[in-house]
């Protein structure tokens, strides 16, 4: 195991404290074998409203990585275990896609908390979707068509605090994002698709182009393409907006308490600056 330790800096700097392992056993016998494809107009299933695959050229420019997909060497590659970054009062985009994940984000930006993540492994999805997220990413780095992506950072015009994220790739300045899924069933598509359209909807916004949603069986690795046909951040605002008095209670409550501990510090020289919101 290879371990590097840096100085903490913010997340659109070097990622401070960062951890790498090799993909476990179980991952790469269960990985083994398999070969990259794009589904057929036979396997296509239905897709729930709000969705439709997109013209041929986009299924070109998927097809193109294949052969990069299919040499992709699992035993080479490393993935991030553990992540530590200082605080910067920023949150990141896959907090936005739902409520209870956003305010544990806000909450532990206005305490000061540190972003982070911790990986799993012995071949759990979790780890086979960082396998294939790092499959595109290595084939993207080669293509001729697409780029990889640069994180991005804005100010979100509800929450009034920096948001960053960076997706998978860009392909003519639009976001792709690759979603791994048991398998290409109508359930498990409409399941990912239902279930992070909000995450889609902030890449969306950051990004300023509808994301290309690329849609990967982790039991056979054959892919799919999905686009939105509806406008994702008009109606994702819509949503986020219902979400804002909730933050703005957790706002009042923080500054409360901000305000009693400097009442209680009144004879002291020191001050208490609290994290803007």
């Amino acid at each position: 195991m290879t371990q590097m330790t840096q100085k903490a800096v913010k997340r659109n700097g070097i990622i401070p404290n960062e951890t790498r392992w090799n993909s476990s056993r179980t991952a790469k016998n269960f990985l083994s074998g398999k070969k990259y494809s794009l589904c057929t107009a036979e396997e296509q299933v239905s897709l729930p409203d709000g969705f439709r695959r997109p013209s041929s050229e986009m299924f070109d420019v998927i097809s193109s990585l294949i052969p990069g997909l299919n040499d992709f060497n699992i035993t080479k590659f490393t993935r991030v275990v553990e992540v530590a970054f200082e605080c910067d009062g920023s949150i990141t985009a896959s907090s936005l896609k739902q409520r209870g994940r956003l305010f544990s984000a806000i909450k532990d930006a206005n305490n000061g908390v540190g972003g982070g993540f911790r990986r799993s492994f012995d071949g759990s999805p979790l780890e086979i979707g960082d396998v294939i997220d790092g499959a595109f990413k290595s084939a993207i780095e080669c293509s001729e068509e697409m780029t990889t992506a640069n994180r991005v950072t804005t100010s979100h015009p509800i929450f009034e605090r920096d948001v960053s994220g960076a997706c998978d790739g860009i392909f003519q300045g639009r976001p792709v994002e690759v979603k791994s899924v048991n398998s290409l069933s109508e359930s498990y598509i409409r399941r990912t698709l239902n279930g992070n359209n909000l995450q889609f909807a902030a890449y969306n916004w950051l990004y300023g182009k509808a994301p290309i949603i690329v849609i990967v069986s982790r039991q056979n690795l054959k892919i799919d393409v999905v686009v939105p046909t509806y406008d994702l951040v008009e109606e994702a605002m819509l949503t986020w907006a219902t979400w804002a008095d909730q933050v703005s209670e957790t706002k009042s409550s923080r500054d409360d308490f901000n305000h009693r501990g400097r009442g209680n510090k009144s004879g002291s020289n020191r001050e208490t600056i609290s994290p803007s919101v």
